[in-house]
This record gives structure tokens, sequence and C-alpha cells, in this order.
């Protein structure tokens, strides 16, 4: 059984880097490449370049920002608004109430 694991390992790492001999650092420069490919591709460019990975992120986080809230356009400052009103929202039904008041708490 171990020698089949190791083979089948074996067979694995030489498909995924695409060549018969590994060498220390392959995997890392081989993940690398591929998110580096999937980044650009996300910013539709040809080549990754330095802030493209930020870029898509800041992008994703406000597209959920803006399903969370329901606004077409994300502005600075929404996600507390959203927060700050979904707990009060909670704590004034924990409370039995239909509004939050300073104090609902203590």
């Amino acid at each position: 059984v171990r020698t089949a694991v190791i083979e089948d390992l074996k067979k694995n790492s030489r498909e995924f880097l695409n060549k018969d001999e590994y060498a220390i650092g392959d995997f890392s420069k081989e993940i690398d490449r591929r998110v580096k490919d999937e980044v650009a591709k996300m910013r539709e460019k040809d080549e990754y370049e330095l802030g493209d990975f930020s870029v898509v992120l800041d992008d994703r986080i406000k597209e959920m920002v803006c399903e969370m809230t329901g606004k077409e356009e994300y502005e600075f400052g929404d996600l507390s608004v959203e927060i700050d009103k979904r707990v009060k929202s909670e704590v004034a039904k924990f409370c039995g109430k239909d509004e939050y008041e300073f104090g609902d708490l203590s």
C-alpha cells in the first residue's frame, strides 16, 4: 500500500507540475503562477501586475456589501452602517421592542 501511495503522489506531482523531475520550490512556483494567471483573468488582463489581487478582493468585498445592504453602489461606511442596523434590530427583538434605544441592554 505504501509503495502505491508513493507512486500515486509522484504521478500526481508530475501532472500538476507538468514535468518529470521535481526540484525544490516547484510546487510553490506552480501555485504562484496559477494564482497570478487567475487573478489576471479576473482583471481581464494578459498578465498579473502587483496590486491586482488587492483590486480583485476590494471589488468582491464591495459587491458582497452591496448584496447585504441592497444598494446598487458601494459607499464608504456602508458595512459599518449595516452591521450597526442589524445589531440594533436584534437587540430590540431581544428586549421585546420595535426599535432599539440607547441603554436598552444596560
